[in-house]
């Protein structure tokens, strides 16, 4: 699920980062973030899936970016307005961000750098509660064939990319790579077992196609 950006993000790394580098040496998000380019309208309706992270050990994120209508901003207003600390900037560029359980999280531009807050929105919230919110950094790179997220408080980060750019298990750290994220604990969801250890090359196929069809079950369901 996607809330796990908020407890998760990214470790040993990418040849040329240590297993002894020191978190303050990772990627800050102003770094990962400097002449980012990130166009929304680019990654609509395709689902991207995440091949590469840095942080705790996670399930793979599979999303899937859309602009919403005005009936799903009107809706969403309900579960966040008078939930934040600051208002949300609804003139903004906005973008729903859709896992394939269907939990959504709400994105709101702050600058043309893909740069975003994340709003998390729940029902029954009780006032004085407030929405679960991030400060995120998108970008894209290889002519929009990998997509960097980054969460800026815990400076963990995804490598994202379309099932059909999905780079062989071969050239995973160095696909990674090219979204300018240098951190601990870097590692593929296409390696298994406690080593993180690859799979064979002929379980590749067989996997990605049992991950491809598994039955995620909804734990926050919003209808529009």
């Amino acid at each position: 699920m996607f809330w796990l950006i908020y407890t998760t993000f990214l470790s040993p790394t990418v040849a040329s980062v240590g297993p002894h580098m020191h978190r303050n040496q990772s990627t800050t998000c102003e770094e990962f973030g400097k002449f980012a380019r990130f166009n929304p309208y680019s990654v609509l309706h395709d689902e991207w899936m995440s091949f590469y992270h840095w942080g705790p050990d996670t399930a793979p994120m599979y999303v899937k970016f859309a602009i919403p209508t005005t009936k799903q901003i009107d809706y969403l207003k309900q579960f966040i307005d008078g939930y934040v600390l600051e208002p949300v900037n609804w003139t903004a560029t906005l973008l729903i961000l859709k896992e394939r359980n269907n939990i959504t999280q709400l994105l709101v531009e702050q600058n043309d750098r893909g740069s975003y807050i994340l709003y998390m929105p729940y029902r029954n919230l009780k006032p004085g509660q407030t929405v679960d919110s991030m400060e995120i950094q998108l970008k894209q790179v290889e002519r929009g064939k990998y997509i960097g997220l980054m969460n800026c408080q815990y400076r963990e980060a995804y490598a994202l990319t379309r099932w059909k750019d999905m780079p062989n298990k071969k050239h995973l750290q160095n696909a990674a790579a090219k979204i300018g994220y240098r951190g601990r604990n870097g590692k593929s969801y296409l390696y298994r077992g406690h080593q993180w250890m690859p799979i064979g090359e002929s379980d590749h196929d067989y996997y990605w196609h049992l991950d491809h069809h598994l039955d995620d079950t909804p734990a926050h369901h919003y209808e529009y």
